[in-house]
């Protein structure tokens, strides 16, 4: 099971993998950018990456990008996410990708994941 905590350092590990500065390079189909959770094998976005360091296989990426353009919290409400999260991991999650689905780095992605995880904390 993955919580905020968890959530966390895995993001953490990818961001220290690749860089913080490091930027997703979208794909596009016509005008439209494609974000995928894997490409070619290989985990691909933040989230992807940081849920393969979860176990979550390269198929198993690849069934999520196959329900189509769909956020991280759009699979979960849909139950097609191959591992166990909280709703605030997943809320975690989806603030990271979507800060590097807008085009943000992916130091800029985890410090809106840990403000994310702030405000989580917060309301308890």
């Amino acid at each position: 099971m993955i919580d905020v905590a968890k959530a966390l350092e895995l993001l953490e590990r990818a961001v220290k993998e690749k860089g913080a500065d490091y930027e997703y390079q979208r794909v596009y189909e016509g005008n439209l950018p494609v974000c995928a959770y894997q490409r070619g094998g290989c985990p691909s976005c933040l989230v992807g990456t940081a849920l393969a360091y979860a176990g979550v296989t390269v198929d198993e990426l690849r069934a999520m990008d196959a329900a189509g353009f769909a956020g991280i919290g759009a699979l979960y409400m849909g139950d097609r996410l191959p591992i166990e999260m909280t709703d605030d991991a997943v809320d975690v999650f989806q603030a990271a990708q979507t800060a590097q689905d807008i085009g943000h780095t992916w130091g800029t992605a985890l410090k809106r994941a840990r403000e994310e995880a702030a405000e989580l904390e917060g309301k308890r």
